[in-house]
């Protein structure tokens, strides 16, 4: 009997098992699309209570990151903003943190081999985070000084201001410099730099605040000093993009989470300081929006939480294309030639978009 269970017990042993994910079709909210701006298909795609996910193109499927959370860090799964090192793609930093888990823990998390494994650096005692908190689907606001890789910002929730950091997000210094008027959770929508503007370090910060009045603001001296952009000061910068290549930046607006008539898409020249009412359709808020990289003309933006027009699988927001930049007549809605790809995931037809949040590297995107 010994020897009988013995040889089971080395039967056993001696079988290899192969672990992998279940598909099981869930839900839940995609907040944001990344791409990286150096490598073709690598993206990114930020969840607000599943991690970051990472699209594998040989197998052509998404591929989750954040698997190595355990009970105690269930709060990193709520990720508030994400980003790729622009000169280091390998380089990926995820602020994560989720009011409601483990007391609220937030932690700037860091992976220098494209997300197999993570450094964490908790941010909890000068600022915490809700990657599953109110307006999630605003822009990223963790940016990467794309001259200086160590330099950071990000602009908190909970009114506790725009932080710095000089050493990869390992330490975090608040900007004392930038205006605090800012009063609601959200808070930060992006932040932006100018690569014209760039040496060691770039001098010429954008950033969008969460807010009406002014909630633009831009620092022309490393963050010195900060001034008020203008813009459409009756609703909220829901996302930006900037092109370096002509100098233009183009900003989303919407005035809350369901549409009320105020919002639109607005356009700011950096060398005349001149701004420009872009807006495909009024009456509509705006929120996700992309520009291609390479030729800055082509835009596409889309409406936030507007519900009204059917694409060819359901209800939803509406989609908008100009290869004019954005300029008056050009804007064409893309709604009754977009198809969906459901991957298999059947009742996924019928459920409205997001944001549109990749600033392509080619046309195919």
């Amino acid at each position: 009997m010994l020897f009988f269970t013995a040889s089971l017990k080395g039967k056993a042993l001696s079988t290899e098992q192969t672990f992998g994910y279940v598909k099981i079709g869930g839900g839940g909210y995609i907040c944001s699309i990344i791409e990286s701006d150096n490598e073709q298909n690598v993206f990114y795609a930020k969840s607000d209570v599943g991690g970051i996910y990472k699209w594998d193109e040989l197998s052509k499927s998404w591929v989750p990151l954040f698997s190595w959370v355990s009970h105690e860090e269930t709060t990193f799964l709520g990720t508030e903003s994400f980003a790729v090192d622009p000169n280091s793609p390998n380089i990926i930093y995820a602020m994560a943190g989720t009011s409601y888990w483990n007391g609220g823990k937030s932690a700037l998390l860091r992976s220098k081999d494209y997300g197999k494994t993570w450094e964490t650096h908790e941010t909890t005692a000068k600022f915490k985070v809700n990657g599953n908190g109110s307006y999630r689907q605003k822009g990223e606001a963790l940016a990467i000084d794309p001259s200086n890789g160590s330099i950071m910002y990000f602009g908190t929730r909970y009114h506790n201001g725009l932080f710095k950091s000089a050493d990869s997000g390992k330490t975090w210094d608040k900007v004392s410099s930038f205006p605090d008027s800012i009063g609601n959770e959200a808070s930060f929508s992006f932040i932006l730099f100018d690569e014209n503007n760039c040496t060691d370090k770039c001098s010429t910060i954008i950033v969008g605040v969460h807010k009406t009045g002014n909630n633009l603001f831009i620092s022309n001296d490393f963050g010195q000093t900060w001034n008020p952009m203008g813009g459409l000061t009756v609703a909220k910068p829901q996302r930006g993009v900037l092109s370096s290549k002509d100098k233009k930046l183009f900003v989303t607006y919407s005035n809350g989470s369901a549409s009320d008539g105020y919002g639109g898409v607005y356009k700011y020249d950096l060398t005349t300081k001149t701004w420009e009412d872009i807006t495909p359709s009024p009456n509509r808020g705006y929120s996700g929006i992309s520009i291609l990289k390479d030729n800055p003309q082509q835009v596409v933006v889309s409406t936030f939480n507007y519900w009204s027009s059917r694409q060819p699988w359901g209800w939803g927001d509406e989609i908008y294309y100009s290869n004019e930049g954005g300029d008056s007549g050009s804007w064409v809605r893309k709604n009754s030639d977009c198809t969906m790809n459901n991957n298999g995931i059947g009742w996924m037809e019928g459920r409205k978009i997001n944001a549109l949040d990749c600033r392509c590297n080619n046309e195919q995107h």
